[in-house]
């Protein structure tokens, strides 16, 4: 059986080990072994490797309890655990079929890009990733690489799509990193970069391209980056903010309170989503890769049946007037029209759209596991980030459900002080 302890790694503990037919043997790793043979003519190290093809054996040469090291022929313990190490990769490539070139950060991100769908992941790995850290060798990153390019992203300007004659980014407006909101913003898309990162590297753990995760596991995020999104419309507001909104445009803000969906999943929903039988839309989520049910109400029905009519199923549900496909940012210019023309001072978004589902469910008495299973949420917490209740309503439900232990026959009780 295998050992770790520390009567391998001098001569001079070495000498206690007792002369045997069978080595001692060190845990280097698993599946990876060193052993030390030791006979009346002197001592060896001796690798002992376990692959999907069986165990194997290699001598690696003499160990340094007689004759001085030289990495070569005459190893010292630390030499035999690199030069055993290395032996193990290569078998370990030859067997799998995997190329011996050393395994970097780039070729793990090209591996996990593979197996995303988004645009998110991409732009992360272009931007701020592969220029950085691309050519690093995963097994030899380290924790204060990965710390100190977190700490820096977190200071850097933001990247804007255009740039200059020199190939430089353009900054748009004036940066000023010690602006609070600022250095919130650039924090916060640090600690998005990072998760991504981690997703990239655990990946490549999983996989066993890398012997350990500490390098990235164990860096902190940036603290108390996130905004929180309050503001979500009244059921006048919504009125108003519909009628303003052009045709085209209302649809996509009716189909959003209707359901609750995030703008991807509405511009990518297609006819056959909504199912009169069973009176709901059936989505597709991006995030979870889930497909939700959302139960509607009886005019949410008129327009879901008025939107659909005589249309192909694989048509997508909510289209541009011009016919094209609602895209990433086609609604943002139009939420702001909107929002001035019904004269909103909320700063409303159209993920605000989903607040609102959730918050005007939440206020009419909907159950919480009814409103995550609506959200499409995988836990209560994220829930409860979206529903939210306006001052009146907080006010009036609290005056009519605290109990009176006050009033007594129609008298108020009086409060005695005692002596």
């Amino acid at each position: 059986m295998a050992r770790q302890d520390d009567s391998f790694k001098k001569p001079s503990l070495r000498v206690h080990l007792k002369e045997r037919k069978a080595p001692h043997w060190y845990y280097v790793d698993k599946g990876l072994s060193l052993g030390y043979a030791k006979g009346a003519t002197g001592a060896s190290w001796i690798a002992r490797l376990y692959t999907p093809k069986g165990k194997h054996w290699q001598v690696l040469g003499l160990a340094d309890d007689i004759q001085s090291a030289d990495g070569e022929h005459v190893l010292s313990f630390a030499q035999a655990i690199s030069k055993a190490s290395k032996l193990f990769e290569d078998e370990d490539a030859r067997v799998s079929g995997r190329s011996r070139k050393p395994y970097t950060v780039s070729d793990a991100c090209d591996t996990w890009l593979k197996t995303q769908t988004g645009t998110t992941g991409k732009t992360h790995v272009e931007n701020h990733i592969r220029p950085a850290l691309g050519h690093i060798v995963v097994n030899k990153l380290r924790k204060s690489t990965v710390y100190d390019w977190h700490q820096e992203l977190g200071k850097k300007p933001p990247l804007w799509a255009t740039k200059g004659e020199s190939g430089t980014w353009k900054v748009k407006k004036t940066f000023d990193i010690n602006d609070p909101e600022t250095r919130r913003q650039r924090q916060d898309t640090a600690n998005r970069v990072l998760r991504t990162l981690q997703a990239i590297l655990n990946l490549a753990y999983k996989n066993e391209r890398v012997k350990s995760n500490t390098a990235w596991s164990t860096v902190e995020p940036f603290k108390k980056t996130d905004k929180k999104r309050t503001d979500f419309l009244t059921p006048d507001e919504a009125k108003r903010f519909i009628e303003v909104c052009d045709d085209d445009f209302r649809n996509l803000v009716i189909g959003a309170l209707a359901t609750g969906n995030r703008y991807s999943e509405l511009g990518a929903m297609k006819v056959s989503a909504y199912d009169s039988y069973r009176s709901c839309v059936d989505v597709f989520q991006s995030k979870s890769k889930k497909t939700k049910t959302v139960y509607l109400s009886d005019d949410e029905i008129a327009f879901f049946e008025q939107l659909t009519n005589e249309r192909k199923p694989d048509e997508f549900m909510f289209l541009r007037s011009d016919g094209g496909q609602w895209l990433k940012d086609h609604q943002r210019e139009r939420m702001k029209d909107a929002r001035v023309a019904a004269k909103i001072t909320k700063e409303i978004t159209f993920h605000n759209l989903r607040h609102t589902f959730g918050s005007l469910l939440a206020m009419s008495g909907t159950r919480r596991e009814l409103l995550q299973s609506q959200l499409g949420h995988s836990s209560p917490r994220m829930t409860d980030r979206y529903t939210h209740f306006d001052q009146t309503f907080e006010q009036e439900t609290i005056r009519k459900n605290k109990p009176s232990f006050l009033a007594k026959r129609g008298k108020v009780v009086e409060m005695v002080k005692t002596a």
